[in-house]
C-alpha cells in the first residue's frame, strides 16, 4: 500500500469519527475511537511506517510519558479551574447533562454570554 493511500485512509477515518462521535453515547464513542486508532495504526504499519516513526518504540516510552504528563497537567488544571469559575460552571453543567452536540454547546455558550 502506498503511503499516500494509507494517509488518506487514516484521514478519512479520523474525519468520519469526528462527524459521528457527538451522536454516540460515551461507551460507543470510546469503542469507536479505539477502533479508529487500530485501523489508522494498521494502515500505517502496512504502508511501511516503523514503530519508531509512529512513536511506539519501547525505547522512547519513558520520554513520551514525561512529555505527555508535562502537557496534560496544565490542561487538566485549566479545565478544573474553568469548571469552578461561576461564569463557566453553567457551560460545563449544560454540556454534561446532554450529549455534546454542536447545538447544545452553542446554546450553553449563549447562556454563559448572557450572564
Amino acid at each position: 500500500m502506498k503511503p499516500r493511500v494509507a494517509n488518506a485512509i487514516a484521514t478519512i477515518g479520523v474525519l468520519a469519527y469526528a462527524a459521528v462521535a457527538p451522536r454516540l453515547g460515551r461507551r460507543r464513542a470510546a469503542f469507536t475511537a479505539s477502533a479508529a486508532s487500530v485501523v489508522a495504526l494498521g494502515a500505517a504499519r502496512v504502508a511501511g511506517v516503523s514503530r519508531a516513526d509512529l512513536g511506539l518504540d519501547p525505547s522512547s516510552a519513558r520520554r513520551g510519558a514525561a512529555v505527555g504528563v508535562a502537557v496534560a497537567a496544565p490542561i487538566a488544571v485549566a479545565v478544573v479551574a474553568a469548571s469552578r469559575h461561576p461564569t463557566t460552571r453553567t457551560l460545563f453543567a449544560a454540556v454534561l447533562q446532554k450529549p455534546a452536540t454542536p447545538e447544545v454547546v452553542l446554546a450553553a455558550v449563549r447562556e454563559v454570554a448572557a450572564l
